[in-house]
C-alpha cells in the first residue's frame, strides 16, 4: 500500500501514523468490506509524560475526502474543489481551501471536539475518509496548533490490520503575557499627562492589548502605547521565549526622573512579565540664607531697625562713629596742611 505524506511540521504529531496519512479500502476492512465507522481521540498534553494537561481546547474534524478502491494509484477523491489529494498535500492548502469552500455557505461533514480537563477530547461513529482536523479554539495561554491531514480507518504500521480508533496528539504552541504599570510620583508629578512607551519583540505579529481603564488593540513589535498614574496594559499571546523590550519614548526629561523595572527580558509560559515604569517630579524649595532685592544678608528690610532687637541698633552706631572719627581725622590733617603751608 502507498502511502501520502503530509505536512506536518510544527502541527499536530499522529501517533501511530508516523506523520503519513494511510490509503484505506472505502466502507471497510480489507478483509471483511462491511461498513463501519471509527472515532477519533485528542491526547492534549504540555509535557511528554503527560502529567500536564491543556483544557479548553477547542477542535474539528471535517471531511475532505473520500477513498476509492485500489492500492495501485493513491486513492483519495477530494471533496472540495481544487483542492487535489496526494502525496504533496499540505494540510495548512488544505485548510486554506476549506475556508474558501465554507465561505460559499456550503458545507461538509464535521465533528466537533474540546478537551476536557485531563486534556481528553474523543468522537465515536466517525465515517470512513480523509480528514482535515484544525484547532479552532485555543486554550488559555496558548496558540491554536497547526492542522493535520488523516484517515479513518488507518493501516497499522506493519500492515496487519485496519485500525478505526484514530488518536492524535497535538504539539502545543504556548504563550506568555506582558504587563506595563505607570506611575507617577513627587510633589510636582502630574497624574493626568499620559507617557509614551515604545514595545520591541522577538518576533512578528499583532498583539492583541487590553488597558486598565478599557482600551482595547493590536500592537506590533516597534509600535507605542500611553499610559497615565496608575494605569496598567496587558499584552497577551507572546510566544514562549520571546525576548521583549519596553522603552519610556522621553524619559528622564521635563524634570521627571524615570526609573525601570524589568523592562526587558523573556516571556515566560503562562506568566505575565511584570514591567513597571515610576516617574517623580519636585518642586525646586526656596533657598535659604540667600538675600532679596532691598536686603543684606543677615538683615532685615536697609534701614530699618527693629524696636528691642539690639543686634540691629549696634550696627547703625557703629557706623556712626567710626565715619565720624574718619571725618574728625580728615579736619586735623587738614588743618595741620594749612598751618605748614
Amino acid at each position: 500500500m502507498k502511502r501520502i505524506t503530509v505536512g506536518l511540521a510544527g502541527g499536530l504529531i499522529l501517533m501511530l501514523l508516523a506523520g503519513k496519512v494511510n490509503a484505506f479500502a472505502a466502507g471497510g476492512t480489507a478483509e471483511s468490506g462491511h461498513e463501519r465507522t471509527g472515532s477519533i481521540t485528542i491526547n492534549y498534553y504540555d509535557d511528554a509524560d503527560g502529567k500536564k494537561s491543556v483544557s479548553g481546547a477547542g477542535f474539528r474534524a471535517v471531511k475532505v475526502g473520500e477513498a476509492r478502491d485500489g492500492y495501485d494509484v493513491y486513492p483519495f477523491t477530494s471533496l472540495i474543489p481544487g483542492l487535489t489529494i496526494d502525496e504533496t498535500t499540505k494540510a495548512s492548502d488544505a485548510a486554506e481551501s476549506l475556508k474558501i469552500f465554507f465561505e460559499t455557505g456550503k458545507s461538509l461533514v464535521t465533528y466537533e471536539l474540546k478537551t476536557d480537563q485531563n486534556g481528553l477530547a474523543a468522537v465515536s461513529s466517525v465515517e470512513p475518509g480523509v480528514y482535515l482536523l484544525e484547532e479552532t479554539a485555543a486554550a488559555v495561554h496558548h496558540r491554536a496548533s497547526e492542522p493535520v491531514l488523516l484517515t479513518v480507518p488507518y493501516m497499522e504500521e506493519d500492515g496487519s490490520e485496519w485500525n478505526y480508533d484514530v488518536r492524535v496528539a497535538p504539539k502545543p504552541v504556548r504563550t506568555g503575557d506582558l504587563k506595563i504599570t505607570k506611575t507617577v510620583g513627587g510633589n510636582a508629578g502630574d497624574r493626568e499627562k499620559r507617557f509614551q512607551f515604545k514595545v520591541m519583540f522577538g518576533e512578528n505579529g499583532r498583539f492583541p492589548y487590553t488597558s486598565s481603564d478599557g482600551r482595547s488593540g493590536n500592537v506590533s513589535s516597534g509600535g507605542t502605547l500611553e499610559l497615565a498614574d496608575g494605569e496598567s496594559i496587558l499584552i497577551s499571546g507572546l510566544l514562549e521565549g520571546t525576548e521583549y523590550t519596553v522603552s519610556e519614548i522621553r524619559a528622564n526629561t521635563d524634570g521627571y526622573t524615570t526609573e525601570m523595572k524589568n523592562n526587558e527580558g523573556r516571556i515566560v509560559y503562562g506568566e505575565a512579565a511584570d514591567c513597571r515604569f515610576t516617574n517623580i517630579k519636585n518642586s525646586v524649595p526656596p533657598q535659604s540664607g540667600g538675600s532679596s532685592q532691598g536686603s543684606s544678608p543677615g538683615s532685615s528690610k536697609a534701614g530699618t531697625v527693629k524696636t528691642g532687637d539690639d543686634t540691629d541698633a549696634v550696627i547703625p552706631a557703629v557706623l556712626f562713629f567710626t565715619s565720624g572719627g574718619i571725618l574728625a581725622a580728615a579736619g586735623l590733617l587738614y588743618g595741620r596742611r594749612r598751618r605748614h603751608s
